[in-house]
């Protein structure tokens, strides 16, 4: 009775799915049997699926496939008992899967040919077919060049005079595609999880990561490192698979849009907390100038930790920053304090050409301008001092 019902299961799964398939899908297949006139092969459908000889034949006519052989072919026809499949779609099984594309909303696949006037020229389905540049994709002013030679996916938008004017939208299908993987993303995702995504593009604002289908985010400059003043090509690059943490969504300017907010640097460890288990007090280290200010310089020990070289301890009768160090300038400082809590880091200047103690501000050595009580005073301070005399006389 168990193997009854399991064979029972198997042939409703076959027969589901080879009902599930529709003209203009690509399938992969495997080739069971060459035939005299026609090629059998086996996709997983319950059903065989056919192709004629000369669709598989070379220049030749040898050929060009054998038993055991994967193929990635299209469905051009869905019988009870057999599914017709070709190489391409094209000819009048093209225009029957543009036809039934067109009326069920099914996507197809074309290929970009070239940029034309106001859109994109597309082959697909055998067929020259036109997108318009608004519906090439969901971002307004993408380069339309960066799709000639792409293969993608269209939805069907008209089918007129008999397959001569034929209109796709990939914009469609791509907002669909956002909206379900949107739905998928946010019934697991939830804020503060790290994640891997990929950069897809990089602004003056910061760049933006896609986390799965349909689904990209913003890391902001403030969130790209913990460093300051760095651009997004210095962090990231294009392409590349990267770490961040999601840190939530708010709405956009479009009607529907969200934006997710992202951080590169929160998905990695505080370099704070790096700080405080290794400098010690007293101790020196290598750094580099980063910016200067009016009461000092600011010196990174490494990315994201910054301290604070004052112009008391920079050495003896040092007014402005710059005549000491100038920013890139690797340098040796000496820790004074930390400050956990605030994240400040107090340091002095190290090294053969600073004093090892600075003396504090304004403070001069006043007794290098005091005039001796030796030296004479010259006719001036004589005049004046017998003058006064002379009225200490008299009083």
């Amino acid at each position: 009775m168990t193997e009854d019902f399991a064979a029972l299961l198997a042939q409703y799964e076959d027969e589901t799915t080879s009902k599930r398939l529709r003209v203009g899908d690509r399938v992969r297949a495997t080739v069971v049997a060459v035939g005299e006139h026609a090629v059998f092969v086996d996709v997983g459908a319950g059903v065989d699926g056919v192709v004629l000889r000369e669709d598989l034949v070379d220049g030749q006519g040898t050929m060009a496939v054998a038993e055991g052989d994967t193929l990635d072919l299209y469905v051009v026809a869905v019988g009870e008992a057999e599914l017709r499949l070709a190489r391409s779609v094209s000819g009048v099984a093209g225009m029957a899967a543009l036809e039934e594309a067109w009326a069920a909303a099914l996507p197809l696949e074309g290929r970009v040919r070239a940029v034309v006037k106001g859109g994109l020229e597309v082959e697909v389905a055998g067929r020259r077919a036109f997108c318009p540049a608004s519906q090439a994709g969901d971002r307004p002013g993408e380069d339309l060049a960066a799709f000639v030679g792409q293969t993608l996916r269209f939805l069907v938008t008209s089918v007129g005079e008999r397959g001569r004017n034929i209109v796709l939208s990939r914009r469609k299908l791509l907002e669909e595609e956002r909206r379900q993987g949107q739905e998928a993303f946010f019934a697991t995702v939830r804020e503060g999880d790290v994640l891997e995504g990929t950069v897809t593009r990089l602004a003056s604002f910061g760049a933006f990561v896609e986390l799965a289908p349909g689904v990209e985010g913003l890391v902001h400059l403030s969130e790209l490192s913990w460093s300051r003043g760095v651009r997004p090509e210095d962090v990231v690059r294009t392409g590349e698979r990267v770490r961040v943490k999601y840190l939530g969504r708010s709405l956009g300017k479009r009607p529907g849009e969200e934006r997710l907010a992202l951080s590169l640097k929160q998905a990695g460890e505080d370099p704070w907390q790096q700080a405080v288990r290794e400098l010690r007090e007293g101790e020196t280290y290598a750094g580099t100038v980063r910016r200067l200010a009016d009461f000092g310089a600011f010196v990174e020990l490494w990315p994201g930790v910054e301290g604070l070289v004052h112009l008391s301890a920079m050495g003896r009768r040092v007014r402005r920053a710059e005549e000491v160090v100038q920013p890139g300038e690797g340098v040796r400082v000496r820790v004074l304090g930390i400050d956990p809590l605030a994240r400040k880091i107090s340091l002095a200047l190290a090294g053969p050409a600073v004093q090892e103690e600075a003396a504090a501000p304004g403070a001069e050595d006043w007794r290098a301008y005091r005039p001796s009580t030796n030296a004479p005073l010259g006719s001036l301070g004589q005049a004046l001092a017998t003058a006064m005399q002379r009225k200490n006389q008299k009083e």
